[in-house]
Protein backbone atom coordinates (compact mmCIF):
# COMPACT_ATOMS: atom_id res chain seq x y z
CA UNK A 1 0.00 0.00 0.00
CA UNK A 2 1.37 3.51 -0.82
CA UNK A 3 1.92 6.11 1.40
CA UNK A 4 -0.86 8.36 -0.52
CA UNK A 5 -3.62 5.64 0.55
CA UNK A 6 -2.64 5.13 3.95
CA UNK A 7 -2.67 8.92 4.24
CA UNK A 8 -6.29 8.28 3.13
CA UNK A 9 -7.36 5.79 5.27
CA UNK A 10 -5.94 7.36 8.24
CA UNK A 11 -6.22 11.31 7.66
CA UNK A 12 -6.10 11.46 12.08
CA UNK A 13 -2.82 9.59 12.01
CA UNK A 14 -0.85 12.78 10.78
CA UNK A 15 0.86 10.53 8.02
CA UNK A 16 3.01 12.86 5.64
CA UNK A 17 4.13 11.99 2.19
CA UNK A 18 7.00 12.84 0.05
CA UNK A 19 6.66 12.49 -2.94
CA UNK A 20 8.72 9.74 -4.58
CA UNK A 21 8.99 6.78 -7.32
CA UNK A 22 8.84 3.09 -6.63
CA UNK A 23 12.22 2.23 -8.59
CA UNK A 24 13.04 -1.41 -9.26
CA UNK A 25 16.42 -0.94 -10.21
CA UNK A 26 19.68 -3.64 -10.76
CA UNK A 27 23.37 -4.05 -10.69
CA UNK A 28 25.32 -7.07 -12.22
CA UNK A 29 26.53 -10.40 -10.30
CA UNK A 30 24.92 -13.19 -8.81
CA UNK A 31 21.05 -14.37 -9.08
CA UNK A 32 18.97 -11.32 -8.06
CA UNK A 33 17.32 -10.65 -4.94
CA UNK A 34 13.85 -8.82 -4.76
CA UNK A 35 13.95 -6.69 -1.53
CA UNK A 36 11.80 -3.35 -0.53
CA UNK A 37 13.24 -0.55 1.35
CA UNK A 38 11.07 2.03 3.24
CA UNK A 39 12.04 5.01 5.48
CA UNK A 40 9.95 6.32 8.22
CA UNK A 41 10.20 9.65 10.36
CA UNK A 42 8.60 9.68 13.91
CA UNK A 43 6.39 8.26 16.13
CA UNK A 44 2.85 6.60 14.96
CA UNK A 45 1.19 9.66 16.37
CA UNK A 46 3.07 11.72 13.80
CA UNK A 47 4.52 9.68 11.34
CA UNK A 48 6.32 10.32 8.00
CA UNK A 49 6.99 7.58 5.58
CA UNK A 50 9.89 8.89 3.73
CA UNK A 51 10.53 6.57 1.43
CA UNK A 52 9.58 3.17 -0.47
CA UNK A 53 11.92 1.89 -3.07
CA UNK A 54 11.79 -1.44 -4.64
CA UNK A 55 15.44 -2.88 -5.63
CA UNK A 56 16.27 -5.88 -7.52
CA UNK A 57 20.32 -6.79 -5.86
CA UNK A 58 22.71 -9.87 -5.88
CA UNK A 59 21.56 -12.30 -3.35
CA UNK A 60 23.87 -11.86 -0.05
CA UNK A 61 24.34 -8.41 -0.71
CA UNK A 62 25.00 -6.65 2.33
CA UNK A 63 21.79 -3.97 3.41
CA UNK A 64 24.86 -1.39 3.06
CA UNK A 65 25.12 -2.42 -0.71
CA UNK A 66 21.40 -1.81 -1.21
CA UNK A 67 21.30 1.75 0.73
CA UNK A 68 24.68 2.74 -1.47
CA UNK A 69 22.25 1.27 -4.46
CA UNK A 70 19.26 3.36 -3.23
CA UNK A 71 21.21 6.58 -2.75
CA UNK A 72 22.41 6.44 -6.29
CA UNK A 73 19.25 5.80 -7.83
CA UNK A 74 16.57 8.22 -5.49
CA UNK A 75 17.97 11.15 -3.32
CA UNK A 76 15.34 10.40 -0.68
CA UNK A 77 17.83 7.55 0.02
CA UNK A 78 21.04 9.53 0.62
CA UNK A 79 22.46 8.80 3.97
CA UNK A 80 25.52 9.75 6.21
CA UNK A 81 27.59 7.59 8.41
CA UNK A 82 29.85 6.87 10.98
CA UNK A 83 32.46 4.11 11.26
CA UNK A 84 32.92 2.85 14.63
CA UNK A 85 34.48 -0.74 15.65
CA UNK A 86 34.89 -0.99 11.49
CA UNK A 87 30.86 -0.98 10.65
CA UNK A 88 28.90 2.06 9.70
CA UNK A 89 26.21 3.54 11.87
CA UNK A 90 23.47 5.11 9.76
CA UNK A 91 23.54 9.00 11.21
CA UNK A 92 21.00 10.59 8.71
CA UNK A 93 19.11 9.03 5.19
CA UNK A 94 17.11 11.78 3.27
CA UNK A 95 18.65 15.03 4.91
CA UNK A 96 16.88 13.22 8.51
CA UNK A 97 19.34 13.16 11.27
CA UNK A 98 19.91 11.19 14.04
CA UNK A 99 19.53 12.99 17.65
CA UNK A 100 21.43 11.27 20.41
CA UNK A 101 20.54 13.79 22.78
CA UNK A 102 17.02 13.39 22.70
CA UNK A 103 16.95 9.70 22.41
CA UNK A 104 16.24 9.28 18.48
CA UNK A 105 18.23 6.71 16.53
CA UNK A 106 17.94 5.01 12.96
CA UNK A 107 16.84 1.63 13.75
CA UNK A 108 16.50 -1.18 10.82
CA UNK A 109 14.03 -3.89 10.99
CA UNK A 110 13.65 -7.31 8.90
CA UNK A 111 9.97 -7.78 8.31
CA UNK A 112 7.85 -10.65 6.43
CA UNK A 113 5.67 -8.29 5.03
CA UNK A 114 5.44 -4.15 3.99
CA UNK A 115 5.72 -1.63 7.01
CA UNK A 116 2.27 -1.25 7.99
CA UNK A 117 1.46 2.48 10.28
CA UNK A 118 -1.30 0.36 11.90
CA UNK A 119 1.07 -2.38 13.35
CA UNK A 120 4.23 -0.79 13.90
CA UNK A 121 7.28 -2.84 13.79
CA UNK A 122 8.38 -4.52 17.50
CA UNK A 123 11.66 -4.78 19.00
CA UNK A 124 12.19 -8.30 18.29
CA UNK A 125 11.75 -7.56 14.22
CA UNK A 126 15.16 -4.99 14.54
CA UNK A 127 17.86 -6.46 12.86
CA UNK A 128 20.21 -7.83 15.18
CA UNK A 129 23.13 -7.09 13.21
CA UNK A 130 23.84 -3.59 11.39
CA UNK A 131 24.11 -2.98 7.90
CA UNK A 132 27.32 -4.38 6.93
CA UNK A 133 26.56 -7.60 8.52
CA UNK A 134 22.55 -7.81 7.65
CA UNK A 135 22.63 -9.81 4.28
CA UNK A 136 19.54 -9.37 2.04
CA UNK A 137 17.80 -12.63 0.98
CA UNK A 138 14.85 -12.62 -2.30
CA UNK A 139 11.86 -11.15 -0.53
CA UNK A 140 12.94 -9.35 1.60
CA UNK A 141 11.37 -6.06 2.98
CA UNK A 142 13.74 -3.37 5.20
CA UNK A 143 12.41 -0.43 7.25
CA UNK A 144 14.47 2.23 8.55
CA UNK A 145 12.76 3.76 11.38
CA UNK A 146 13.91 7.07 12.73
CA UNK A 147 12.05 7.19 16.26
CA UNK A 148 12.96 7.97 19.82
CA UNK A 149 14.97 5.05 21.91
CA UNK A 150 13.70 3.71 24.89
CA UNK A 151 16.71 1.84 26.11
CA UNK A 152 15.55 0.25 29.15
CA UNK A 153 12.72 -1.23 26.80
CA UNK A 154 15.21 -2.54 24.18
CA UNK A 155 16.01 -5.85 24.03
CA UNK A 156 17.79 -6.89 20.50
CA UNK A 157 18.98 -3.41 19.86
CA UNK A 158 22.99 -2.58 19.48
CA UNK A 159 24.28 -1.67 22.79
CA UNK A 160 24.45 1.93 23.62
CA UNK A 161 28.43 1.78 23.57
CA UNK A 162 28.60 0.90 19.78
CA UNK A 163 26.35 3.37 18.72
CA UNK A 164 27.25 6.94 21.39
CA UNK A 165 31.26 6.80 19.35
CA UNK A 166 32.07 8.75 16.46
CA UNK A 167 34.49 8.42 13.80
CA UNK A 168 34.90 8.99 10.01
CA UNK A 169 31.85 10.37 8.05
CA UNK A 170 30.79 9.25 4.74
CA UNK A 171 28.68 11.81 2.89
CA UNK A 172 27.20 8.95 0.16
CA UNK A 173 25.06 11.08 -2.73
CA UNK A 174 22.97 10.51 -5.49
CA UNK A 175 24.60 11.32 -8.96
Amino acid sequence: MTCEMWAALLPWAGILCHARHHHEASWGGGPPAHVHYDVWDGDEAALEMCGDMGLAVPVNSSFYDVMLHAARVDRHYRFKADVMHGQHYITSIGGKQYDRKNGFFWMIYRLKNPPNPLKPPTDEQLTPKGVDRTYVSDGDFFLFWLKKVNWAQMNNATSRSEITGQNHIFDIQAP
